[in-house]
């Protein structure tokens, strides 16, 4: 029969796996559309109120790099936008202009069909776009979005170029409040995390285990001192029992060669 002190191990063993954000190591985002995601306790990630229902004008419109760079991107979360006609851009979901005078060059970093949200160990969510251009050579491009909360602000998009030069992977931040992980589905907000919730069951589980075997010692037993504690043998051992462990954990189970002359 399992006794309180190997429930109580476990409990307090899944609060210390467990992240303070409610998920086993990160909890990952799983793609909703094309412009949304959704975590396991339903919060959500939706970018649709920033993008633009206009074909011809992306929500973010010819950003630069830095001011008066020759390098600008445009950006539509949630469908593809046209810029200009003519233009490599037609159909895209992020376009990069390169200035060279008199002329302008676009280049096409992936369509809304090829979005994939994903979220890495650190619970960090990206939105990733890619285009990919048959010939010799095959020339591929992909646009990476970090997600990140910022309450302060509506939508704000901030090309940070090339991650390495000639790579054609671009980098991009979006700093809004519909990246902070939204409501969740259900009606009311969720207060208390999936992990906060399991410590805290653990805490009173103990807490009722002590209490409980405290009274009932006490009461019905008539035990003083020490005794009136539930299991005190089990707790006893425990110093032994850790010792052992960790002697077996290191010698790998092996007993010793040496033998006594009899």
């Amino acid at each position: 029969m399992e006794n309180p002190l190997t429930r109580t191990f476990l409990c307090f063993v899944l609060c210390l796996v467990i992240s303070e954000d409610g998920s086993i190591t990160a909890d990952e985002c799983v793609q909703v559309n094309s412009c949304s995601c959704q975590f396991s306790d339903g919060r959500k990630i939706d970018l649709s109120p920033l993008s633009s229902n206009d074909v011809n004008s992306p929500r973010f419109y010819d950003v630069p790099v830095s001011p008066g760079s020759d390098d600008m991107f445009s950006w539509n979360p949630c469908m593809d936008f046209l810029q200009p006609s003519g233009s490599s851009c037609q159909g895209v979901a992020v376009c990069h202009i390169h200035l060279a005078p008199p002329i302008a060059v676009y280049f096409n970093l992936g369509t809304t069909e090829t979005a994939v949200f994903s979220t890495n160990d650190a619970g960090q969510v990206s939105l990733s776009y890619q285009h990919i251009e048959t010939g010799t050579p095959t020339i591929q491009r992909s646009s990476h979005i970090a997600l990140i909360c910022d309450q302060s602000q509506e939508g704000g998009f901030v090309p940070l170029f090339e991650s390495d030069p000639g790579s054609g992977r671009f980098q991009f931040e979006l700093h809004s409040k519909y990246t902070c992980y939204g409501d969740s589905t259900d009606d009311d907000n969720n207060v208390f995390s999936v992990g906060t919730i399991i410590c805290v069951a653990a805490l009173a589980i103990v807490l009722l285990y002590l209490v409980g075997g405290v009274s009932y010692n006490v009461i019905y037993k008539k035990s003083i001192g020490v005794e009136r504690i539930p299991n005190v043998s089990v707790w006893r051992m425990l110093p032994g029992l850790i010792k052992d462990g960790f002697l077996f954990v290191f010698t790998r189970g092996r007993t010793s060669s040496t033998y006594r002359n009899i």
